[in-house]
């Protein structure tokens, strides 16, 4: 009975969910850092950065953790400090300070422009699919998943890709349209 389940939850911004033009949605088992405070997304108090994390950062003690005490806002603080949102070349910088796998989301809106950076590494796993239906892209672990949900909601998608690794994608999240692509090589 879902009655004694508690429910929190978190809200990113204002608004309408029927305005909504993207929407960053994550499902965890925590492997650390349990409770609504590590819960993802991780938004900045200024509403203009939001994190989701698949992975495990095994060096987060290495960075200055205000939003949680989990290992996943290591990423976000090391994105924020590298400027990666202003120049997407400077992603490799963040992948040297990381230690570990990870496959992430990270929504921007701090130079006013909206984007979503979507990148993975250290053979963590990413899968992409776009669902007709939804007229949309979405993103997963799992393509399993991605392939099962669509079965159970009877929608239909394009084939599931594998995200290729040591890749970040910047998407416009209200298009969709692809903004740049870029290399690094992530550190073990």
């Amino acid at each position: 009975a879902t009655d004694s389940i508690p429910f929190e939850r978190n809200e990113f911004g204002e608004g309408e969910l029927e305005d909504a033009v993207s929407i960053l949605l994550h499902t965890r088992m925590a492997t650390s850092g349990r409770g609504m405070h590590n819960t993802h997304p991780f938004v900045t108090k200024d509403n203009k950065f939001a994190l989701i994390h698949n992975g495990v950062i095994t060096n987060d003690r290495d960075f200055e953790l205000t939003l949680s005490t989990c290992d996943s806002e290591a990423i976000l603080v090391s994105y924020m400090k590298n400027k990666v949102h202003n120049k997407i070349e400077n992603i490799q910088s963040m992948a040297d300070e990381l230690r570990g796998y990870y496959a992430c989301g990270i929504y921007s809106s701090s130079r006013g422009i909206p984007q979503l950076d979507i990148f993975r590494a250290n053979g963590a796993n990413l899968h992409v699919a776009y669902i007709n239906d939804l007229e949309t892209f979405v993103f997963s672990t799992s393509g399993d998943d991605i392939r099962d949900a669509c079965k159970y909601l009877e929608l239909t998608h394009e084939p599931v890709y594998a995200v290729k690794e040591e890749k970040v994608l910047r998407l416009d999240p209200i298009t969709g349209n692809r903004i740049a692509l870029e290399s690094f090589k992530s550190s073990l």
